[in-house]
């Protein structure tokens, strides 16, 4: 049957070539009243940056063809003050300026309310052009704006009814046959449906006929009123679609009902989506509410199977930890089986590496299945039922830009099962998901940094608080026996921190946390308190003695060699523990464990110690001289007792002569013995240290005699070397008038080594103190940039006076010298107390020589009357 009328081939509308035309006759018209050479229709283009010819007069050809796409503007740009005119809605008119030039009159073209163009005539060189010609060309060019509308709504209407997809027109005469159908509704019926001459009943559902037959009816009892209908057509594939009809009565010129007009919407991807949104948001609901599970993949695949109803089973594939993908869902298979197969990223159904949905076949499936070992491709096409398959819909799940799960939806019927509209909502139905999944992972995290130590991944404070309260409540209320409190600091954690960096620490930390997991038992646990401090509590203890196996199997695995980055550790730690009580509290429990801890550092390194009341009270006392220590550091007028040196001699044995002094450091709060390993534990070692160092270079600069300084193996890292130059630079002492005592435990310390050659470099003299007291190494002494041996007092105190000769502390005493006199070194002898002891040691030529019987300590004025030097 033939398209009505008004249409052209195709489909057009006939406007377009109409309206074509009638333009080109208004031109004509225009040529003919302005009695012109030449009309032309122009078009703006670019914001009226260049013009474009569009028509001209009958029997003129264009000038300028119009321009491909892409092409540069066709000609010059339009002159400034044209544009300027033009947009006020002025007239142009320009007079010919000589022989062979051309009268111009210029008029606005509005289309819409936009300027679109302008019509130009031109005239003979006579010609002037009077108000009356304006006024025709504009009378004109109104109607040129009329029809150039028209042919844009043309074009539009020609585009709406070619490429809508949810919106059709039909119409058909007063028996119901269909005269036209527009191509939006003859593609929703399927290819091969004959529509021009059929009943337009064919394409309704039977169950719907009477409801369409109705509106029908009314409509055509009230002509030019709309009469709506939702009614179920049949589509393409078979389904039911949801559609709403609008049904017009038509009349023709001599006003009786010719037609009906019908105009109908596809509610069926509606419908569809409203059911997906429908599905989604309880998934939502259900997984925020659960969180991440075994199930969830499974609840994921039975929602997509409710929103896209050709799905007749399917499947869930997820990215597992060692790269492949496994089965983690299935509906109408059997999981367990499926379960079996571990599917590589570059094997089916991931071989396409599609990003959005895709529709597979069964020879895609018997192509990517012949690439299997036959063990898998057995359990698939077994269980999985892949020879069955007619239709496989696979959406792949993107989390966070990483490719995370494959969503399969099966058919078992038809290649076409699945539409566009199945494939969009299984691509939605993918991103949704894989949103929803990353927002899981993220809360999960998030929970996990609220309760965890983001480093070592144990209990952080916060969350070991909790368990710790929830424990004691238990005990409070008879459940459970005992409870232990486990306080953990590593020893000289800080100095590995300096020596290797930060990053070499948190390693170290990882790995120290790992064996404390190990150390414990399932229920019980371990927290990181801070730095290198961790928390553990013991559970379920019969006896307080219980705790020491686990504690001793702590420290034992801590100090197994640990190798990071090619550099071996031995660590140790010190312990503190508390044992709850009913009435404990976390805080009061904690309190005792840290002071335990503090005890045990007090006792030395690698060591454990149990809380006990006394703790408390050596707690407080020791607060209180910290504190007052801390004001005579700071030169605090509320200090009761300042700080002093006072200055023991060093003699030169042979001549009797002072050779130099040893600067000791005094308090009248505390003995050295209190005050300084409390300054130790109490991080002031440093400051003490630098306030010894810059007295003595003072009083060396000011008395011209070299003054040595005991200094702490806490010292001997990092920037020493250069605090050192600076303070005898400050103090204007040369670089051996101050001289350095170290003892062999620092010199063993990790790192030592280098601030040694740094001190050498500056030319401080370097004294090994007390050698022989402590970790005597020869292989050690060979190679240390030292200049002097000290011997310890207690060699002397071994040998009696007067000295025992051949006596085992004699023989000693004699390798000592040997040895210092063999590796060039100086020996200092500690503890001279009598005539006997001095001749004995002259006798086996040892350079110097300290003690009582030499010369006491003295205060820095006494010192210098003794000796006389000045202050």
């Amino acid at each position: 049957m033939d398209k009505p009328s008004y249409l052209g081939k195709g489909g057009d509308n006939p406007a377009r070539p109409k309206g074509t035309d009638a333009l080109q006759s208004v031109l004509g018209e225009v040529g003919r009243r302005l009695e012109a050479h030449r009309v032309r229709l122009v078009a703006l283009r670019a914001g009226g940056a260049s013009w474009e010819l569009r028509w001209t007069q009958p029997g003129t050809q264009p000038e300028h063809p119009a321009p491909s796409p892409g092409d540069s503007p066709p000609s010059p740009a339009l002159p400034p003050r044209w544009l300027e005119v033009l947009q006020q809605d002025g007239a142009i008119r320009q007079s010919a300026r000589g022989p062979g030039t051309l009268a111009v009159l210029v008029v606005p073209v509005w289309t819409e309310g936009e300027l679109w163009g302008f019509i130009e005539a031109a005239s003979g060189s006579a010609r002037r052009w009077r108000a009356a010609d304006e006024a025709i060309a504009r009378q004109y060019a109104a109607c040129a704006g009329s029809l150039l509308e028209q042919i844009h709504k043309g074009i539009y209407l020609d585009s709406l009814l070619e490429n809508a997809t949810a919106f059709y027109v039909v119409r058909t005469d007063l028996s119901g046959r269909v005269t036209y159908a527009s191509p939006s509704y003859r593609r929703s019926l399927g290819p091969g449906v004959e529509l021009p001459g059929s009943s337009a009943l064919e394409a309704v559902l039977p169950e719907d006929r009477a409801c369409c037959v109705g509106a029908v009816q009314q409509a055509l009892a009230e002509p030019g009123r709309a009469v709506w209908a939702e009614l179920r057509k049949i589509g393409p594939s078979g389904r039911p679609q949801p559609t709403a009809w609008e049904f017009i009565a038509v009349r023709g010129l001599d006003g009786e009902v010719r037609e009906l007009q019908c105009v109908g919407y596809d509610l069926s991807r509606q419908r569809r989506w409203d059911l997906f949104r429908q599905e989604m948001l309880g998934l939502y609901r259900l997984l925020i509410g659960k969180g991440l599970g075994e199930a969830t993949y499974s609840q994921i695949l039975r929602a997509a199977l409710r929103a896209i109803p050709a799905a007749q089973a399917g499947s869930v594939t997820r990215l597992m930890p060692d790269g492949s993908f496994g089965f983690v869902a299935a509906e109408g298979y059997d999981l367990k089986a499926l379960q079996k197969v571990r599917l590589h990223p570059s094997e089916p159904l991931s071989l396409s590496q599609h990003t959005k949905a895709q529709v597979f076949t069964q020879e895609d499936l018997a192509r990517f299945n012949a690439r299997l070992d036959p063990q898998r491709r057995s359990i698939l096409e077994r269980h999985g039922r892949t020879r069955e398959i007619q239709a496989l819909l696979s959406a792949p799940v993107w989390v966070d830009e990483k490719l995370q799960a494959y969503l399969y939806l099966d058919n078992f019927e038809r290649p076409d099962a699945f539409d566009e509209l199945d494939l969009e909502m299984a691509h939605n139905f993918g991103t949704q998901i894989g949103l929803l999944l990353q927002k899981l992972e993220l809360e999960a995290r998030v929970t996990h940094l609220a309760y965890r130590d983001p480093l070592t991944g144990l209990l952080n404070r916060t969350s070991f608080g909790h368990k710790l309260a929830e424990a004691l409540e238990a005990l409070r209320h008879g459940r459970g026996r005992s409870l232990a409190l486990l306080y953990l600091d590593l020893d000289g954690f800080k100095e590995i921190n300096d020596l290797f960096g930060h990053e070499h620490g948190d390693l170290l930390l990882r790995e120290v946390a790992s064996r404390l997991q190990s150390a414990v038992r399932a229920g019980d646990r371990v927290a990181r308190q801070g730095g290198d401090e961790f928390l553990l509590l013991l559970h379920d203890l019969a006896d307080p003695a219980d705790v020491i196996p686990v504690v001793e199997r702590i420290l034992e695995l801590l100090r197994h060699p640990l190798t990071l980055s090619g550099v071996s550790h031995r660590l140790s730690a010190s312990v503190g523990i508390a044992m709850a009580q009913a009435q404990s509290t976390p805080q009061a429990l904690l309190r005792e464990a840290d002071l335990a801890l503090y005890e045990a550092k007090a006792q030395g390194r690698n060591r454990y110690a149990f809380f006990e009341a006394s703790l408390q009270k050596a707690l407080e006392e020791d607060v209180r001289l910290c504190e007052a220590l801390r004001q005579a550091l700071e030169g605090d007028a509320g200090a009761d007792e300042p700080l002093a040196l006072h200055l023991q001699p060093i003699v030169s044995l042979r001549e009797g002569k002072l050779h130099h002094f040893e600067a000791l450091l005094r308090w009248g709060k505390a003995p050295p013995s209190r005050f300084i390993p409390l300054a130790e534990r109490r991080g002031l070692i440093r400051p003490l240290g630098r306030w010894v160092l810059q007295r003595a270079a003072r009083l060396a600069s000011a008395w011209g005699i070299p003054i040595s300084v005991n200094v702490s193996p806490s010292e001997l890292t990092g920037d020493f070397a250069r605090e050192l130059e600076q303070v005898m630079r400050e103090a204007a002492v040369a670089p051996g008038g101050l001289i350095l005592e170290i003892t062999e435990a620092a010199i063993l310390a990790e790192g030592t080594q280098a601030v040694l050659e740094q001190l050498r470099a500056l030319g401080v003299p370097l004294h090994l103190d007390d050698f022989g007291s402590g970790y005597s190494s020869l292989e050690y002494l060979v190679h240390l940039p030292i200049d002097t041996l000290k011997l310890g007092q207690g060699f002397l105190r071994a040998l009696g006076d007067p000295p025992e000769l051949s006596s085992p502390a004699d023989r000693v005493v004699r390798a000592v010298v040997s040895l210092g006199k063999s590796l060039e070194l100086a020996v200092i002898a500690e503890g001279i107390e009598s005539e006997t002891q001095l001749e004995y040691l002259k006798g086996l030529g040892v350079q110097m020589g300290q003690g009582y019987f030499l010369g006491r300590p003295a205060g820095e004025s006494s010192a210098a009357t003794r000796w006389g030097l000045g202050l």
